[in-house]
């Protein structure tokens, strides 16, 4: 029988149902139970800005009823860059946000066009 684990906020897994928090099993010896999770408190502090980006993309690229996979034979990117930037696992640069911008039809505005 499986057994449901939640993460609590620090990134640790928790038993359902339960406030006890379940200890990692660690085979190698090594202290891997101190290190923080994947997503833990050790992410950088402006990845919840990459992550709204990420989720304004996939919004936006929705709406515009595109696939990853169309929306990067459009903007003449690798189907991984739309992913990642989804995700919020990557910030893109200047000239790929503007070639992505106009595959869905947007304009850039903001930090990158000089007023």
């Amino acid at each position: 029988m499986r057994q449901r684990i939640e993460l609590t906020s620090l990134g640790r897994p928790r038993a359902a149902g339960s406030d006890a928090l379940v200890k990692p099993l660690s085979t190698h010896g090594d202290d891997t139970a101190s290190r923080p999770a994947i997503g833990g408190p050790s992410r950088r502090p402006s990845a919840r800005w990459d992550t709204q980006s990420g989720r304004n993309l996939f919004d936006l690229r929705t709406a515009a009823c595109l696939s990853q996979k169309q929306l990067a034979r459009i903007a003449g990117v690798p189907c991984s860059m739309i992913s990642r930037i989804e995700l919020g696992q990557v910030q893109p640069p200047p000239d790929v946000l503007e070639r992505i911008a106009c595959a869905i039809d947007l304009v850039v505005a903001g930090r990158f066009c000089s007023l």
